[in-house]
């Protein structure tokens, strides 16, 4: 087993766990330390070190992070079948994860890549058979199947890209939920009808809220998919919803995939709960991060009764959640223009939040040169503006500089 810091050396180290499985997933004892451990923990002190495993009797899978044992960025040269073997059948539940999101990652920056080039994606086959594997596995708990199957973050997968290239990431991701929630329609439909609300009293617990995550990451895949009801069991689960993580999920995903269906449900919930300034933050944020949200339509946002930019919470659920959680819409023209404007606008008003916006151009470099240079062009109109606060000058500038 070899590791480095890549990028730096922290002056304690760091301590990792790692495991062993073999190829039917069965965990390997790893003599160490006069015994046999399924885990051992390793510590990486210098720039490098390399540790020999002996006596292990059959090809191993090497299990890492466990038990999220570093906070660290992981890069490894594991092949796509071992990352689907441990994907599937890791005992570690964070390495199991971290195989899937590894395994997704590669799919979607594969997928980017054959679009950028004109050529034929890649083949869907492993990622349906790992995400149908974890439906079906009954032995896991709801909670941890709607960790498991949530793909990663969009601004995850924006951020792996070589260069960064927002508008391919979002078009990958898009397809590849469209292409989960399609081909897997009838065990997500399953999945959504067994977690069904069984009529009893709310409860706050892991397990209930669990079942709950579960049922509202079906929910949107089968929206995603386009299963022939997925509309109408949206608006009957807002209709039935007996608490907010079910009528806000309906809600949300109505918005992210048939926001045409979405009228009615987002006037009802204005309607219960405009006098609720952070639940009305939220009915913000969902439209604001919604991909149907456009410029005009943020804007259209900004100009209800209830937005008041002075408001910094109101702010961040409508400003921020389109500019942070809406890459498809903010990567245009228009999109660049609105960030300028906002992060002007708040900094005669609040400088510190107008700080923290600006922060959102800080990599601008690392972008593909078209997306680079409309970011580019914002920064320099935010560094020109007159009367602009000490925070905000420096964020700009140094992030011009790099």
């Amino acid at each position: 087993v070899a590791a480095w810091h890549r990028h730096h050396q922290p002056s304690q180290g760091h301590r990792f766990s790692i495991g062993l499985i073999d190829a039917e997933g069965t965990p390997m004892p790893i003599p160490w330390e006069g015994e046999p451990r399924d885990t051992i923990v390793l510590e990486l002190r210098e720039a490098s070190r390399t540790w020999t495993l002996a006596d292990i009797p059959r090809a191993p899978v090497l299990s890492l992070l466990r038990g999220f044992s570093a906070p660290v960025i992981l890069e490894t040269d594991r092949s796509e079948a071992d990352l689907a073997l441990l994907a599937r059948l890791d005992p570690d539940p964070f390495a199991r994860w971290d195989a899937v999101q590894e395994t997704a990652h590669r799919h979607l920056q594969a997928r980017i890549e054959a679009d950028r080039d004109g050529g034929p994606g890649p083949a869907p086959g492993m990622l349906l058979d790992i995400w149908r594997a974890a439906l079906e596995d009954e032995q896991l708990s709801p909670a941890y199947r709607a960790r498991l199957l949530a793909l990663p973050a969009v601004r995850e997968v924006i951020d792996r890209g070589e260069p960064m290239d927002p508008r391919a990431a979002v078009a990958a991701w898009t397809h590849i939920r469209k292409t989960l929630g399609a081909r897997l329609a009838d065990p997500w439909r399953a999945t959504y009808d067994d977690l069904a609300d069984d009529g009893g009293p709310y409860s706050p617990d892991p397990v209930a809220s669990g079942r709950r995550a579960l049922r509202n990451l079906a929910l949107d895949n089968l929206l995603a998919g386009q299963a022939p009801d997925a509309v109408e069991l949206a608006l009957a689960q807002y209709r039935q919803a007996r608490n907010m993580t079910e009528s806000l999920g309906a809600l949300t995903a109505l918005l992210q995939h048939a926001p045409q269906a979405a009228a009615d449900p987002l006037a009802d919930f204005h309607a219960r709960w405009r006098d609720n300034p952070l639940v009305l933050d939220r009915w913000f944020g969902a439209q604001a991060s919604a991909p149907g949200c456009t410029v005009a339509a943020v804007r259209a946002l900004m100009a209800l009764p209830d937005f008041s930019l002075r408001n910094p919470n109101r702010a961040r659920a409508v400003v921020f959640r389109f500019c942070l959680d809406n890459p498809g819409n903010l990567h245009t023209p228009e999109g660049y223009d609105f960030w300028a404007e906002q992060v002007l606008a708040l900094d005669a008003l609040n400088p510190e939040v107008a700080a923290r916006l600006s922060r959102a151009f800080d990599n601008w470099a690392r972008h593909e040169p078209v997306t680079r240079a409309g970011m580019q062009a914002a920064l320099r109109r935010v560094l020109d503006a007159p009367d602009l606060s000490r925070n905000v000058r420096e964020i700009v500038s140094k992030a011009l500089a790099a």
